[in-house]
């Protein structure tokens, strides 16, 4: 989710700039949206990655069988599934 809101929020970003600076061209301003959103879609899959492969870093430290992490796995896979992605 919070990669989502970033997405839309350099989305939004970028537009407004677009809007007000780059309104007398038309097809430069088109281009230069797509060749944009295209990099951030693509960065924004890098960072997906990125912070599944730091998660299973830090799960592969963590002595899960300890007290203090009863029921963690489940809540882990929840995170990883639902708020991450």
């Amino acid at each position: 989710m919070f990669l989502v809101f970033c997405y839309f929020k350099c989305y939004f970003i970028v537009a407004a700039a677009f809007i007000v600076q780059m309104s007398r061209f038309p097809h430069l301003r088109d281009e230069t949206e797509r060749i944009v959103n295209t990099r951030v879609r693509e960065d924004e899959q890098k960072t997906k990655e990125q912070l599944l492969l730091m998660i299973d870093i830090q799960l592969a430290y963590m002595n899960t069988n300890h007290e203090d992490f009863i029921g963690f796995a489940e809540y882990a896979l929840y995170t990883i599934h639902y708020v991450i992605l």
